[in-house]
């Protein structure tokens, strides 16, 4: 048989595999969903009516008064093997607008498709008053800072979430400062494209909610904390009237603050038993032993892991339970690690526990950890299976010398084989360690290190300055932005004003406490540009920048 015959047979044999997978949708389900289920007065929704199989028939709408329909059917087809089952699924979507307010019920649509009649279930929808979105809040974007617990405990990991609540389009935000968050350490959660924007009521009105930052905090030690601020600004989206729409530019700046709420943080929970390891959270231990059959007097290690979602520093050595025949003779931190998990930080440590083998029997080995479940505020016992060490009698003058399980026999002959284990070569392998470190770091090292100075306000001002240049003719709209950034900053450290409060004529009256009045017409005049220059269509001459820029400074 030729190779294109070959070919041939095999692209055969394979479709006609497929037509003789079993088709799925005997019994076709016929659905319909609406989403949002919750909106308000003149807002859109969607109507998507979906058959579990291929093809579509005569669909038969339900009455949908008090709304008005915007567009539709779109129609969407996806297919589908799973374990040899062929899956096709059809949708038809419609898009309706919300006229009146209310509870409304959207009665079932029948579709006639091969000869049976299918029938959907009924579906509500809450439309609710327009009166209601303008009294309900005086804003219509503000920022909140949520925290996951308001009294927490020492060990214990805290969640706290920026989140951003908007009814209108943004085009842009930007951190523009954040609080030193102390006593607490601080991690800068970045995987956040699982957390997607979500709809929420807050004082009876619906937002669309965007947590913008997560950090995860861990107390260093027992208080009282919160009360610092958050500074951002919010660039509402504007929709030019003169094309339709069509066009998406920055408009409105909002400047926003926000404080974090009080966390109380308390040494221990109540009632914590007398071997509690200070782990709050969620935890899992595990451990082996290198070998399960030793002598006396030789050496083995113990590997123990201990993983979870509690304060890496409070991840202290499990505590391990012998009964009888061996002890501990050393502990050693292997590796510590942490990774972003689930919303948290799953932190690991792991230790090597030195054993010595004493007397001669089968001992039983337990590490064990004793922790707090703050979600279901009890405490609970954490042991992995129980590990069995045999212990045989050793030679008469047998030692343990090493990590490891390695044997300690003296030797009167051969002695030159074991050299490498005696004092003399551990030491000198030590000492020429050092010694290389030594030249290394004096080789590698500056004869000379800059002193560290700290800049003033002025010349980090400047310094921005010079960095944004080199995308000015590039770049001109990120050149704007970067100037406009370094300029606040700038007035941040020279006034003291929240960010919330900024408009021109205050901006004004504080910097003029400070600089001359030249210099403060200026920084205002200057900002008032690169506003409209980095969120609108504002031009500049020629030097018109690096003239405000050089009055400033």
């Amino acid at each position: 048989m030729t190779s294109m015959a070959r070919k041939v047979t095999i692209l055969l044999l394979f479709f006609l595999s497929l037509w003789n997978l079993p088709l799925c949708g005997s019994n076709p389900q016929f659905t319909a969903s609406v989403n949002p289920t919750t909106v308000y007065e003149g807002e859109v929704f969607e109507i998507t009516f979906t058959l579990d199989r291929e093809g579509w028939g005569e669909l038969q709408l339900p009455k949908l008064d008090g709304f008005q329909r915007i567009s539709g059917p779109s129609r969407s087809f996806q297919t589908s093997i799973v374990n040899g089952v062929v899956q096709q699924r059809t949708a038809h979507t419609y898009r309706y607008r919300a006229n009146e307010a209310g509870e409304h019920t959207i009665g079932s649509a029948y579709l006639q498709v091969n000869g049976m009649r299918l029938k959907s279930v009924p579906l509500t929808l809450l439309v609710l008053e327009k009166g209601e979105e303008e009294t309900a809040a005086d804003r219509d974007i503000f920022i909140r800072v949520s925290t996951s617990c308001d009294t927490c405990y020492m060990g214990q990991q805290i969640v706290a979430d920026l989140e951003l609540y908007t009814t209108v389009g943004i085009t842009d935000y930007t951190l523009l400062s954040e609080p030193q968050f102390r006593g607490l350490q601080k991690y800068n959660y970045r995987n956040l494209r699982n957390f997607r924007t979500t709809r929420d009521t807050f004082q009876n009105r619906i937002y669309n909610k965007h947590v913008v930052y997560r950090f995860i905090l861990s107390p260093q030690f027992p208080g009282s904390f919160g009360g610092e601020s958050f500074d951002f600004r919010v660039v509402e989206e504007d929709r030019d009237s003169r094309w339709g729409g069509f066009f998406r530019m920055g408009g409105k700046t909002h400047y926003l603050s926000t404080e974090i709420p009080e966390i109380v943080v308390l040494p221990s929970p109540p009632m914590a038993p007398e071997d509690f390891n200070s782990l709050v959270g969620d935890f899992h231990l595990r451990s082996r032993l290198d070998t399960e059959e030793v002598r006396t007097g030789e050496l083995l290690t113990l590997w123990v892991r201990l993983s979870g979602n509690g304060d890496l520093k409070a991840m202290s050595t499990p505590s391990i339970q012998i009964d009888g025949g061996a002890s501990v003779a050393d502990i050693q931190l292997l590796e510590e690690t942490s990774r972003e998990h689930l919303g948290r930080l799953q932190n690991s440590r792991e230790w090597n526990i030195l054993l010595r083998a004493d007397e001669v029997g089968t001992t039983a080995i337990v590490p064990k950890i004793v922790a707090y479940n703050f979600e279901t505020d009890s405490f609970y016992t954490l042991s992995p299976d129980t590990l069995f060490l045999t212990i045989v009698k050793g030679d008469q003058d047998g030692t343990a010398t090493g990590w490891q399980g390695i044997s300690g026999d003296n030797h009167t002959d051969g002695a030159s084989d074991n050299w490498w284990y005696s004092p003399v070569a551990i030491i000198g392998v030590t000492a020429l360690g050092i010694s290389l470190a030594v030249l290394l770091f004096l080789f590698f090292t500056p004869r000379s290190r800059r002193k560290v100075v700290k800049l003033t306000k002025e010349e980090e001002f400047a310094r921005a300055i010079k960095n944004a240049r080199k995308i000015k003719n590039t770049q001109p709209k990120e050149y704007f932005a970067r100037v406009l950034h370094a300029l606040d900053i700038f007035i941040s450290r020279s006034i003291d004003l929240p960010m919330s409060e900024w408009k021109d004529h205050l901006i004004k009256t504080q910097l003029s406490y400070v600089y001359p009045q030249k210099k403060a017409d200026a920084i205002v005049k200057l900002r008032e540009k690169l506003i409209k220059g980095t969120y609108g269509f504002q031009s500049f001459e020629e030097g018109e920048i690096e003239y405000w820029v050089k009055i400033i400074l």
